[in-house]
């Protein structure tokens, strides 16, 4: 994604670019985007192996909402941000940790450690190879977190310049992320004690799926950011939720609260991302209507669209027994439904009401979708 980034700069003459653009400017509020040579072109660029084309959509969506007066926007919802999205977020003295959730060699003992182990491996033996799988797609997902956090400090106004500022945006990046961390090192820790998994292979495949970034529209624009990142949260509280359900039926009750503690963090993120959206429509309600009919356009692709298993390219085979996984390989296939954006809007709880709400305060009329036949 930083090729791709840097690329896209290129493509339409940011200052901070290649060589090949030409009559650079110094940098400042009022020259921040120029054309340059190669700005009437499509320009390629490779994202995690697949060419990507940059076409003057969304150079033209980057201009509009990378504007001076775009991020001024940003700049002034600080105070809004310091009040109403941090208190969201949870210390870390309060907050659960893995330790709390797996066996804990340490405070059990080698005794109590190993009977503990022999309880989760049990309760593990009876979640169906179809649950596991989708479980293994779960954990490889927020595994990649380095590429979400790079992902989300690249909104110009709204991200942490040095790693350590003190403004309500880089707070919440930083706390954010350190919340999003838990949810991999519970998952792993458990997959790896079940006994039911190939982990070096689930370990390659986390490997990959970093090594080989994400697909984001706009990646730059914190409005198109903000919203990308609130559908992406309620879809993975879902995800996790879901699995809490179904592994909860099975009888194993201890994956069901693992499960559950990421989905309720899930929901809180998708609560915070959804405020902003939310304060946008109102600060800026033009630009972000723009960009929220720009995404849903282009669709909403989930950030582990890219995991594969290798030179097959295919998603993840870990499970021990082979032909019981085969099965259900697709279900970790992450849709990319062309209705599933519009059915977020039209139905979807907090964050379908709160776009619904901004989109009518800006007098755009969002339609409900067509029913699946």
């Amino acid at each position: 994604m930083a090729a791709a980034a840097t690329c896209t700069l290129a493509w339409f003459g940011h200052p901070n670019s290649h060589s090949h653009c030409h009559l650079k400017p110094p940098a400042s509020a009022t020259n921040r985007f120029w054309r340059c040579r190669r700005s009437a072109a499509m320009t390629a660029v490779v994202v995690g192996g697949g060419r990507r084309e940059v076409d003057e959509e969304e150079a033209e969506e980057l201009r509009r909402c990378l504007a001076p007066e775009r991020l001024d926007v940003l700049e002034q919802m600080e105070p809004w941000v310091e009040a109403h999205v941090l208190p969201l977020l949870k210390p870390a003295e309060t907050a659960w940790q893995p330790s709390d959730l797996v066996p804990d060699a340490a405070a059990l003992g080698a005794e109590g450690f190993h009977a503990a182990c022999v309880e989760l491996r049990e309760r593990a033996a009876a979640v169906p190879d179809a649950q596991l799988v989708c479980l293994v797609g779960n954990m490889v997902t927020e595994e990649a977190l380095p590429t979400y956090q790079s992902m989300a400090n690249r909104f110009e106004s709204a991200r942490d310049v040095t790693g350590l500022d003190g403004t309500a945006w880089a707070r919440w990046i930083r706390g954010w992320s350190a919340e999003e961390n838990r949810h991999g090192d519970v998952l792993s820790r458990y997959m790896y004690l079940s006994g039911r998994l190939d982990m070096r292979q689930v370990e390659r495949t986390v490997h990959r799926l970093i090594q080989s970034g994400m697909a984001m529209h706009a990646p730059a624009s914190p409005y198109h950011g903000f919203i990308y990142v609130a559908f992406q949260e309620r879809a993975t509280s879902i995800a996790h939720g879901n699995t809490a359900r179904h592994v909860g039926a099975h009888g194993d009750s201890a994956l069901a609260r693992i499960c559950g503690a990421i989905a309720a963090d899930e929901k809180r993120h998708e609560a915070a991302y959804t405020r902003i959206v939310e304060n946008l429509f109102e600060a800026d309600p033009d630009a972000t209507v723009r960009a929220l009919a720009y995404m849903m356009r282009r669709r909403i692709t989930m950030p582990a669209s890219l995991m594969n298993d290798g030179p097959r390219r295919r998603p993840v085979r870990a499970l021990r027994r082979r032909r019981a996984a085969g099965r259900c390989l697709h279900r970790l296939r992450l849709p990319r439904h062309p209705r599933a954006p519009y059915k977020a809007v039209a139905r979807g709880g907090s964050l379908g009401g709160a776009l619904r709400r901004g989109a009518s305060r800006a007098g755009l009329l969002v339609r409900s979708a067509p029913q699946d036949p």
